[in-house]
């Protein structure tokens, strides 16, 4: 039985969504791991565009840098 390759690839981005929302997560505990988040998140970009997970990704992207000003202008 082959797999659908498309169907392949969405899946793919899907774990691969859901390990940088854990990597978000953890990094409200360890700085590093929400860097490395975001890197994974410009890495893949081109992998989830025209999926609807593309969405996904540019918010987390989006949410990153917004905690970065937040957290500069507070200290």
């Amino acid at each position: 039985m082959d797999v659908d390759p498309d169907h392949q690839r969405i899946d793919d981005a899907r774990s691969l969504t859901l390990v940088v929302y854990g990597r978000y997560g953890l990094g409200l505990f360890v700085g590093v791991s929400g860097l490395a988040a975001v890197i994974i998140n410009y890495i893949n970009r081109e992998q989830v565009s025209v999926t609807w997970l593309e969405g996904h990704f540019t918010r987390q992207i989006h949410t990153f840098w917004w905690s970065v000003l937040f957290r500069v202008c507070v200290s």
